[in-house]
């Protein structure tokens, strides 16, 4: 496998994972968030609508990152602060 095969591998399956997980993130949260899905916990809500939130944009960027756009390199870093600030 040659790099440029490599490097196409390596983006499509970015692409690919970053969208699936913040479709199911959308979902999951979506469910609990408006009563549809009892996790049988506590929920902090704050937290669960952030997620929810997030997985927007997490699908966002798997989207950018599938079309090659220049920006989403930018945008993978600038969740990946977010989600270091909220931890």
């Amino acid at each position: 496998m040659d790099k440029k095969t490599l490097h196409s591998f390596i983006q499509t399956t970015s692409a690919i994972i970053a969208t699936i997980f913040g479709l199911i993130t959308i979902w999951i949260g979506g469910m609990t968030l408006f009563g549809f899905f009892d996790p049988g916990y506590v929920i902090f809500v704050p937290l669960l609508t952030y997620n929810v939130i997030m997985g927007l944009f997490y699908t966002a960027i798997g989207i950018l990152i599938w079309r090659q756009h220049p920006k989403a390199t930018q945008a993978s870093k600038f969740i990946f602060l977010l989600d270091i600030v909220v931890l």
